[in-house]
């Protein structure tokens, strides 16, 4: 999966920052259109992602298994990557964007399966934090890449080092292994008193209601407490990620003054931290428990998010500095939502085992978070481009720092809550 999402997550970032060149020398939009329109072009990815998630877990069993569903992905990359190269209008370059954001549906959903299969729900915060230093690395090396092959060689310099990296994953994919399906897993406690999720008596009652034996089984647990923060905490964290990625390259041309290479440079504060915490990220919500670690996640964003407005155009480095804080708090919570759900489901599962299909739950799961991490993914550029000439881009990153303290007490609400009744 490393790889797979490594790729997913290079050509993405890749993409990002030689946007608002590409519109302006090949579309010749100007400065207000550009925001606009990169805007646009990130909603069709995280839309397309969208709605892509809650059907790859159908189209999983169809396809013949997981390893098949993983090329179908790698395929949907390779369309998106050629269309954005060799686009001669904006829909060419939306159709681009919504195949990559097809592609990293299926990567997540299917890779995240894949490795619950492989570890088990005790050391799924670590793996997951291990592959997003991956995915990291990706996004790391990829904004600096691609404004310096774009301002060097044009979209064919970007074009060549995508198919290269393409190319080396199209044969990792192939050299997968497609592991049995997981079976049920009992962790009734952490050694830290992470809350006995299995005491829950309402799951049980909601699918007895349902009837149902399939990948649609899941959306029954929606409205139990963990679910429901788990779900929180994903589409949170998708609308500050999204927020950021969407401002940071319209927000460095128009008040920085920089061209797409500097553009790029500006991810590395974000990229380089969570490249360096991920795993430690991972393990925190292992050995903690998620809420724990996903109440301060929130707290610490909704601090340095809300300061982003704040430097002038002489204080980059300032900027740069708050960026690596924002980036630290958002990969604190990458695993948090994830790993709560998954050992709730998981210890459903061990008594029901039937109850979800012959694919078992986490397929269908991973989908459902990969549905609302995506939307807010949807949401953040909407909210950073579009409310941005409202209210003014300080204003909206004190928005965007509102929402996550919100979130971050209502997991602090749950968190205590939880624990009383452990007692």
């Amino acid at each position: 999966m490393g790889a797979g999402v490594f790729s997913e997550f290079f050509i993405s970032a890749m993409t990002a920052p030689i946007l608002p060149s590409l519109l302006e020398e090949r579309f010749h939009y100007d400065a207000q259109q550009i925001g606009l329109q990169v805007a646009n072009l990130n909603t069709a990815l995280s839309l397309s992602t969208l709605i892509a998630s809650p059907v790859v877990g159908l189209l999983v069993p169809w396809l013949g298994g997981k390893k098949i569903s993983y090329l179908v992905g790698l395929a949907a990359m390779m369309g998106g990557t050629a269309a954005i190269v060799f686009s001669t209008s904006m829909p060419v370059l939306l159709l681009g964007r919504t195949l990559q954001g097809i592609s990293a549906a299926m990567v997540w959903v299917v890779g995240l399966s894949i490795l619950f299969d492989v570890v088990g729900p005790s050391k799924l915060g670590t793996t997951v934090g291990s592959v997003l230093s991956l995915a990291s690395l990706g996004a790391l090396l990829a904004p600096v890449c691609g404004g310096a092959l774009y301002d060097s060689f044009g979209m064919i310099g970007y074009g060549a080092v995508a198919a290269g990296v393409l190319a080396f994953d199209f044969i990792l994919r192939l050299l997968v292994i497609e592991p049995p399906i997981s079976q049920p897993q009992n962790r009734k406690k952490t050694s830290q008193g992470q809350a006995d999720l299995s005491s829950d008596e309402q799951s049980p009652l909601l699918l007895s209601q349902t009837g149902s034996s399939s990948s649609f089984a899941i959306y029954a647990f929606l409205l139990c407490p963990p679910m429901f923060f788990g779900l929180m905490c994903e589409f949170v964290n998708g609308i500050q990620l999204a927020a950021l990625n969407t401002s940071i390259p319209v927000h460095a041309k128009t008040h920085f003054h920089l061209n797409a290479l500097e553009s790029g440079l500006l991810f590395l504060p974000l990229s380089v931290t969570s490249c360096a915490v991920g795993t430690l990220a991972g393990w925190l919500v292992d050995k903690y428990g998620p809420m724990r670690v996903a109440t301060l996640a929130f707290f610490w964003v909704a601090i340095f998010s809300s300061l982003l407005g704040v430097p002038t155009e002489a204080q980059l480095p300032y900027y740069a500095v708050l960026l690596s804080c924002c980036g630290a708090g958002i990969v604190l919570n990458t695993s948090t939502g994830i790993v709560l759900s998954s050992v709730y489901i998981n210890q459903y599962h061990s008594e029901h085992p039937q109850a979800f299909g012959p694919m078992g739950p986490f397929v269908p799961l991973f989908g459902l978070f990969n549905l609302v991490f995506e939307g807010g993914r949807t949401l953040g550029p909407i909210l950073a481009e579009y409310a941005t000439p409202v209210i003014g881009y300080s204003n909206t990153c004190i928005v965007l720092g509102g929402t996550s303290f919100v979130a971050g007490l209502a997991c602090a609400i749950y968190d205590h809550i939880s624990r009383r009744q452990m007692v």
